[in-house]
């Protein structure tokens, strides 16, 4: 097969255009991409646990006849080693956890896995499409820190280890907290609430999933942020939390009060060596504002 001699040199869309066009299989992708693995991953080290190809595609979901949840259906795809996944040796890259091996999956592997049970325009393939292009190359070598002369955004020494086990439920998870009283949800948690002033008497309340409307909003022109300006917001979620966070995949022009909004998982800063991760908010495209 003539698609079969340059499946290791794919890209995403060349490989969806072959699927699409039955020149390949899902079966021949995913082989293709372990052969490769298994040439460069002992000079890269990118890779710390391989599954054979016969499993991952025990693992596909069948096809729901809907483009925009079938999207990248046949893709091979990688999950960082930091995310469990259920009956699938996970590290977190350190060798105490080497023989780890998880009885559940992570949230974010649980919303790639649901992709196809989403409605439209939802999951992964959902968020991919509503990804906003970068307008130029130079933006792409900013982003990556590659651009010569730019400022090193990578220094600092870093935030200890400590700091992310104590937050991670904030950090990581996007989980407020709930008064059991008065029904105010806080973010970050509290151990008084602002509303009742009620003491230590709340229950976890998860913001991911939800959404929210753009309260207010500014531009920093100073900030070291790819393309200028970093957008900041007070967003209010649809719980009635209001979170202060920075805008991803939206342009000055598109900002006003009211703007409806979603959550999404995205790198804030590099420091000490380490990416840190932290929840922003992105416009939802095609969708109507909150109503009072």
């Amino acid at each position: 097969m003539e698609a079969m001699d340059n499946l290791d040199t794919l890209t995403i869309s060349s490989a969806l255009e072959s699927l699409e066009g039955q020149k390949t299989s899902p079966q021949e992708l995913a082989t293709a991409c372990h052969r490769q693995i298994q040439r460069l991953n002992p000079a890269l080290n990118a890779f710390i646990t391989v599954i054979d190809p016969q499993e991952a595609l025990k693992s596909q979901l069948p096809s729901t006849g809907d483009p925009s949840t079938d999207a990248l259906r046949g893709i091979p795809i990688a999950l960082k080693d930091l995310f469990d996944t259920a009956g699938i040796r996970t590290t977190a890259g350190s060798t105490f956890f080497a023989d780890h091996v998880p009885d559940q999956d992570a949230f974010v592997v649980e919303k790639q896995e649901t992709d196809a049970a989403q409605p439209r325009g939802r999951g992964v393939a959902g968020f991919v499409a509503r990804r906003r292009p970068l307008v130029s190359y130079d933006s792409y070598l900013a982003a990556r820190n590659l651009a010569p002369g730019t400022a090193d955004r990578r220094g600092g020494a870093g935030i200890a280890a400590t700091v992310h086990h104590r937050e991670r439920d904030a950090d990581i998870g996007f989980v407020g907290a709930r008064c059991r009283r008065c029904r105010t949800v806080h973010f970050p948690a509290q151990r008084v609430c602002y509303g009742c002033h009620a003491k230590d008497d709340f229950e976890r309340e998860r913001l991911s999933g939800g959404r929210g409307r753009v309260m207010s909003y500014s531009f920093d022109h100073f900030f070291p942020t790819p393309e200028p300006p970093l957008i900041t917001t007070m967003v209010e979620t649809d719980q009635g939390c209001r979170v202060y966070l920075q805008m991803t995949d939206a342009r000055p022009e598109e900002l006003r009060c009211d703007l409806a909004v979603e959550f999404v998982f995205r790198r804030i800063h590099e420091a000490g060596g380490k990416p840190n991760y932290f929840w922003k908010c992105t416009p939802l495209r095609g969708e109507p504002c909150f109503s009072d």
